[in-house]
């Protein structure tokens, strides 16, 4: 007898609690229906706050700048145009070019060393003998890389002919030339 009346309390204990807060709400929403302002109203109170028009501000001889000034400083600052973006483009991939070549021809002249990669071999062993021969600086971006690319499981064994310090897209090229 008494989880009967056990029951009957809980359900009219849940009863109440809902019709409370179904009164909580509807009162709640009455307050914070929103209220459509007109243009006039919304001007004026944002002169009360202290706004002010752009049209309202009297400019000052040193706030007034000419097109050129604007420009002169901006690029002070270091900002670019595009239209001198693509000529400071040009200029850095000329530049690469340059930097490729000088790249290429110091690489012929520093040591080789020949590296014999086993068949079966994992991208993280592979990994660890560039590394032991200083052609990479880093197992881990270069694991990620090649993770990344996709060349992981693309390696293949053999032998090859490396130098000190490589970048690891070099190596990947030499990887693929076989």
């Amino acid at each position: 007898m008494t989880k009967k009346y056990f029951f009957r309390g809980l359900g009219v204990g849940i009863i109440a609690a809902t019709a409370v807060f179904f009164i909580m709400i509807r009162f709640n929403d009455n307050e914070n229906k929103s209220v459509s302002y007109s243009q006039n109203e919304i001007i004026e109170r944002a002169k009360k706050l202290g706004m002010i028009f752009v049209s309202e501000v009297k400019p000052n001889k040193e706030s007034i700048f000419t097109e050129n000034e604007i420009i002169r400083k901006a690029k002070s600052l270091g900002m670019i145009y595009p239209e001198e973006a693509e000529v400071q483009e040009k200029e850095i991939n000329a530049n690469n070019e340059n930097m490729d070549t000088i790249k290429n021809s110091k690489d012929r002249l520093e040591n080789t060393i020949e590296i014999t990669i086993p068949l079966g071999a994992s991208s993280e062993e592979i990994a660890q003998l560039l590394f032991e021969h200083n052609v990479i600086d880093n197992m881990k971006t270069f694991n990620s890389y090649i993770y990344k690319k996709g060349y992981s499981k693309k390696l293949p064994y053999g032998t090859y002919t490396f130098t000190e310090s490589m970048t690891i897209e070099d190596v990947i090229q030499i990887f693929r030339k076989q």
